[in-house]
C-alpha cells in the first residue's frame, strides 16, 4: 500500500508539472498566432481571432474528453432492498477501508502527511470537488 501511495503522489506531481508546461506552451502558441496575424490584421482583430481560435480548441478538447469518457456498456447499480442491508453493507465497507488504509497510514507518517496535503490542495483548488464532497458527507438538502 505504501508503494501505491508513493506512486500516486509521484503521478500527481508529474501531472501537475505537465499541466503547467502545457499551459505555458498554449500561451506561447496563442502569442505566436497573434504575432502572425498582426502582419495582416489590425491589433484588435488579431486579438479577437486568436481568442476565437483558443475557444475553438477548448471546445474540441471538451468534446474529445466527453466522447472518451462515455462507456459503451452501462452498468446497473446493485440495489439494496432495505435499510438494514444498507447499514450492514456500509459497516462492512468502513471496516474494510479502515483495515486497508489505517495500517499503512500509521506505518508511514511522512507519506500520509504528503497525501493529506495534496488532497487538501485539490479540495481547495477545485470548488466542484469541494461541493461534491460536501454533498456526499451531508446528503440533507
Amino acid at each position: 500500500m505504501d508503494r501505491w501511495l508513493t506512486r500516486m503522489t509521484i503521478a500527481l506531481a508529474v501531472l501537475l508539472a505537465a499541466v503547467l508546461v502545457l499551459t505555458t506552451a498554449i500561451g506561447f502558441f496563442c502569442y505566436a498566432l497573434y504575432a502572425a496575424l498582426l502582419g495582416t490584421l489590425s491589433t484588435p482583430a488579431a486579438a479577437a481571432l486568436t481568442g476565437v481560435a483558443a475557444l475553438i480548441v477548448a471546445g474540441l478538447i471538451i468534446v474529445v474528453g466527453q466522447v472518451a469518457s462515455q462507456r459503451t456498456e452501462r452498468r446497473t447499480p446493485k440495489k439494496i432492498d432495505n435499510a438494514a442491508d444498507m447499514g450492514q453493507w456500509a459497516n462492512e465497507l468502513g471496516t474494510l477501508l479502515g483495515k486497508k488504509l489505517g495500517t499503512p497510514a500509521g506505518a508511514s507518517t511522512p507519506m500520509t502527511v504528503a497525501i493529506a496535503l495534496v488532497a487538501g490542495l485539490a479540495v481547495g483548488a477545485f470548488p466542484s470537488l469541494r461541493h461534491t464532497l460536501r454533498d456526499i458527507l451531508d446528503p440533507s438538502p
